[in-house]
């Protein structure tokens, strides 16, 4: 497993205050399922890759967002999780799009990528470098198939660092067999919101890079206003 830990030499990191994003993407069989849009039914699938590849577009038009976003993308999928890009600036990262198959491991994805997370600022400091509070988005479909002690194990550790301010979870719902109530206990501090029209992905991830921007609370002020 390459989590990329030294992508950026030290020189390149110092241009400026980094914020880590971990993207946590579910790619297990029920996302080749249809969903309606504006546009009809899509592909669960196929949205999420075309946002994902909207919101790198976006990142690297801004100049600001280009120079802080410090981007990780773990896929949800399979037998075991999946490091498709470890952490790096979205100039570097080549996006192949996702297929959908397999099984949800859900609690190993989110370990996956707390352990990532970990390693990263051990780097910033050691390269004596300075980040912002990072953000963690989990994004699934479905159910977690692990047993139920993986998940609450991921699911404390996760809210652990929530609630002493070493992270920032935002839990979204795809789709309307999406389990709520699981993605819940991953984030103490902001309830799951469940994305049932593609068309509000899509503003998701236009929030999203808005924060990326900014460094603020601006996809979790938008989201708070959605249903």
């Amino acid at each position: 497993m390459d989590g990329n830990f030294d992508f950026f030499s030290k020189p390149t990191m110092n241009g400026g205050i980094k914020l880590p994003v971990c993207l946590i993407l579910d790619k297990s069989g029920s996302m080749s399922e249809r969903v309606r849009s504006s546009r009809g039914m899509v592909v669960k699938i196929d949205e999420l890759n075309n946002n994902i590849q909207e919101l790198f577009r976006t990142i690297r038009n801004d100049s600001n967002a280009r120079l802080m976003s410090d981007v990780c993308l773990i896929g949800c999928g399979g037998e075991h999780p999946e490091v498709i890009n470890g952490y790096s600036s979205v100039d570097k990262i080549n996006f192949v799009p996702l297929t959908a198959g397999g099984r949800t491991p859900l609690g190993a994805s989110v370990e996956l990528a707390l352990d990532l997370l970990q390693k990263r600022r051990e780097y910033y400091r050691s390269a004596g470098i300075e980040h912002y509070k990072p953000i963690m988005m989990i994004m699934s479909d479905g159910q977690p198939t692990e047993v139920e002690s993986v998940v609450y194990n991921a699911a404390q550790r996760c809210s652990d660092m929530v609630n002493t301010e070493g992270l920032k979870v935002l839990p979204i719902g795809i789709g309307d067999s999406a389990r709520l109530d699981i993605l819940d206990m991953f984030s103490p501090k902001v309830k799951t919101k469940c994305i049932t029209n593609m068309d509000v992905f899509v503003k998701l991830f236009e929030m999203l890079s808005v924060s990326m921007s900014q460094s603020d609370n601006t996809v979790f002020d938008w989201l708070n206003d959605q249903v």
